[in-house]
């Protein structure tokens, strides 16, 4: 569970701040180093920058070095979260000033905003290390003890690496102690110590232990009047309880969190919320409302881009439940999301996830150890024979679609250079073929193809509802003698005879007609006589060798051919 808090340095105190007189200069100019680094953090970040620029400039005039790392700080301050690279660039200049002057504080500060610069970054080693320099240079005992907070915390949520996590934070908790948790000072950073051993402890499956933590961290809070802390020891002990398999009171402490954290908005425990209510429904066997909470989940992760591996469970659980329905779209999905996260993982949290994979997966090994030793071999080769099938396939695949392009290139090529008359079915009265081949009165034979002449001009194919039953009928004869004569004369079958017609009425008007071109596949079907996008493409495809798409999309690549 991501914390609530994240510690940040705010209170360094860099210079001796006294109360400033009410004559100040309003002129930046005329003000002193203590009053513009005080009018810099009292400034929004649109601001500020004019504050640094005075800093500097007069700090390089009057040639101080302690100054001029300060200056530079401001610089480096006023980038952060808009440009690393030149935070850390600024940081690295005061730094150089810093160290000569000797002026700690700052050397302090800027190792521990580096820190979070590579912890945002996800290099979780380089930030601990920063933190660890930023420890060396420091001489207070209440800094270090944040910063120490900060490498537990870097430990635990994002390296996994619990059991030093929890010494550190055991430290934190005794220097606290020591000092009086219920002082203002310290009363936050308790409660916050409070909640990662908590977290620590039910990372570990120690629930006593992370309960009893919870219970003093909600005392705490109730203490204190936090009313965010609180719903979050509640949360937490909520989520104890979903372990446990105690789903009723686990329900309640997080139906009790939700709307508070929803109040503050704290997105990434509303995630958790709504993941241990998916674990709740899971537990009790309602699996419409398991799947309606670990949706949830998604969504906020495909919103903010945030999840930890805590809440991946939910994603199994999804592919499963798709799956058993037969819902092949959202188990798609669900398995995509999964791929997406389970590559940020690795990349991002390589410890934890290394450690997770441990744990899930060890068991397991060890069940299946020796059938794993004796068939070690094949399954190398396996792997390697499936893997090089599988490029061999994409190659094949990639080269047969490019084969497959030209192919069609070359088809439409052929379509626009063949002269339009010559792709007409009108019957040619000049073609020497016998009138009495089909056994028909040569008077009757005339007079079909002189009908089928008129039909082809008028365009009756264009009907959709066309059959050769309609039209034997409305030629006043019978569909034996209709069939022969188109079979004899038009050489193809009715339905092929209608089809072709009309494909060659559609390749002259997507030619001749723009507007067409915009038309869906859908809308082409009916302007052309057919039934289905199907029956259309299928036809198209048989006459032309190449997708009516594919014919539109290069008519529209050259205009030049239908100009």
């Amino acid at each position: 569970m991501s914390k609530f808090l994240k510690i940040v340095l705010f209170y360094f105190i860099f210079l001796p701040i006294t109360i400033l007189s009410q004559n100040v200069k309003h002129k930046l100019d005329y003000k002193s180093f203590d009053e513009l680094w005080i009018s810099f953090f009292e400034n929004d970040k649109t601001n500020r920058i004019k504050y640094a620029e005075t800093y500097l400039k007069k700090a390089k005039k009057e040639n101080l070095d302690l100054e001029i790392g300060r200056g530079l700080y401001l610089y480096a301050y006023n980038c952060l979260e808009i440009n690393n690279s030149k935070a850390v660039y600024y940081y690295n200049k005061s730094l150089k000033f810093a160290k000569k002057s000797k002026d700690n504080n700052i050397i302090v500060k800027i190792y521990f905003d580096i820190s979070g610069i590579k912890s945002r970054q996800f290099k979780y080693k380089e930030a601990i290390d920063n933190l660890i320099l930023a420890e060396k240079y420091n001489n207070d005992s209440d800094y270090e003890y944040i910063i120490k907070l900060n490498i537990a915390i870097i430990k635990s949520e994002n390296l996994g690496e619990i059991e030093q996590a929890l010494k550190l934070y055991k430290k934190c908790h005794n220097y606290y102690i020591s000092k009086g948790v219920r002082l203002t000072k310290y009363n936050g950073y308790y409660k916050e110590i409070l909640f990662d051993i908590a977290d620590a402890y039910k990372a570990k499956k120690a629930i006593d232990s992370s309960s009893f933590y919870n219970k003093l961290g909600y005392e705490e809070a109730k203490y204190s009047n936090d009313e965010e802390m609180l719903s979050l020891f509640i949360l937490n002990e909520g989520a104890n309880q979903v372990i446990k398999k105690n789903y009723t009171a686990a329900f309640d402490s997080v139906m009790k969190a939700l709307p508070v954290l929803k109040k503050f908005n704290n997105q990434s425990n509303i995630l958790a919320s709504y993941f241990y209510l998916g674990k709740i429904h899971e537990g009790l066997g309602n699996k419409k409302k398991a799947v309606e909470n670990f949706k949830k989940v998604d969504s906020l992760y495909e919103k903010n881009k945030d999840i930890t591996p805590e809440f991946i469970s939910g994603y199994h659980y999804l592919i499963s439940y798709y799956k058993s329905n037969g819902d092949n779209v959202n188990q798609l999905k669900y398995i995509n999301s999964l791929m997406k996260i389970d590559s940020t993982f690795q990349k991002n949290y390589k410890e934890i996830y290394k450690t997770i994979q441990e744990k899930y997966e060890i068991p397991i090994l060890f069940k299946e150890k020796e059938k794993l030793i004796n068939n070690l071999e094949q399954k190398s080769l396996l792997f390697y024979i499936s893997f090089f099938l599988l490029i061999a396939l994409v190659v094949f695949l990639v080269y047969k679609q490019f084969k497959l392009k030209k192919l069609y290139k070359n088809r439409y090529k052929e379509i626009m250079d063949t002269d339009s008359e010559k792709n007409k079915i009108l019957f040619d009265s000049n073609k020497e073929k016998s009138l009495n081949n089909t056994g028909i009165s040569q008077d009757i034979v005339l007079q079909i193809l002189e009908k089928l002449d008129h039909f082809e001009k008028t365009k009756g194919f264009l009907n959709s509802n066309i059959s050769i039953n309609l039209l034997s009928i409305e030629f006043n004869t019978n569909t034996k003698y209709l069939s022969k004569i188109i079979n004899e004369y038009k050489e193809k079958s009715f339905i092929n005879y209608i089809n072709d017609l009309r494909i060659e009425y559609s390749l002259k008007q997507l030619k001749s007609n723009p507007i067409l071109r915009k038309y869906t596949i859908t809308a082409l079907t009916k302007e052309f006589g057919f039934n289905s996008s199907e029956s259309f493409t299928s036809a198209f495809y048989k006459k032309t060798k190449i997708k009516p798409t594919f014919f539109i999309k290069e008519l529209n690549k050259n205009t030049s051919d239908f100009q």
